[in-house]
């Protein structure tokens, strides 16, 4: 499972908070209500983040790297991540009873492996911001923000591609399966680079350029697949 140690530490640094939009287009936490309505509070200003080094590299410590600002960008990207990945899981369902090449079964596998703790965070990140999160079965349309002028949710199949890949078999699910996939993928990554140039969130960067990293290695290894198929 890649990058555990920045998802975990993205679940564990953020806490229950309420939020207000400033000026400058991003958004600042109020304290939030402590017991018998007394304020507390959100984010510790001197907390201490431990962040592991790459293989071979020492840890570092940071001190006050709990951050207090998003943007509108930040939130949105989280918001359509989290149905993109959803999406990205049920399709990776099929494989089992469909699939007849096992280097397909073992991508959808590893895509499922990666993805469903992927949507835990997702959903933590934005429920302890006190943001809307999306529900299983709801229209992902609802959280694309390009109609309000931000980056658009890319890479989604529609209803009738969901029920065609669904109704594949053997050779024919393998190939539109990799299809399908490389195109959510390819639209994960677009995310991804969006908000990575647009947001404020440092912790959202974070997992933006895990998502960027880890799907454009698989669409890589989908395209492998693909060639050999053919």
């Amino acid at each position: 499972m890649r990058t555990t140690s920045t998802l975990a530490t993205l679940a564990a640094a953020l806490v229950l908070s309420a939020c207000s939009t400033s000026d400058a287009g991003t958004t600042d936490l109020a304290p939030a209500p402590g017991p018998a309505g007394r304020a507390t509070s959100s984010v510790a200003a001197d907390v201490t983040e431990v962040q592991p080094g790459r293989p071979g590299e020492p840890t570092s410590t940071v001190v006050g790297a709990a951050e207090q600002r998003w943007n509108h960008d930040d939130i949105a990207f989280v918001q359509m991540m989290l149905p993109h990945h959803r999406q990205a899981l049920e399709m990776a369902a099929l494989a089992p009873d469909r699939a007849e090449d096992e280097r397909v079964l073992a991508l959808a596998e590893r895509i499922a492996a990666a993805q469903a703790p992927e949507v835990l965070v997702l959903a933590s990140l934005l429920a302890e911001r006190g943001v809307d999160v999306p529900e299983p079965g709801e229209d992902p349309r609802k959280y694309d923000h390009a109609e309000h002028g931000h980056h658009a949710m890319q890479g989604m199949l529609t209803t009738a591609q969901l029920a065609a890949l669904a109704a594949a078999q053997g050779a024919d699910f393998d190939r539109l399966f990799l299809e399908r996939m490389v195109d959510h993928h390819a639209g994960a990554v677009a995310m991804a680079a969006d908000v990575r140039r647009t947001g404020a969130s440092q912790r959202v960067a974070e997992l933006a350029l895990d998502v960027q990293a880890g799907q454009a290695a698989e669409i890589t290894r989908m395209a492998e697949l693909l060639r050999d198929l053919r």
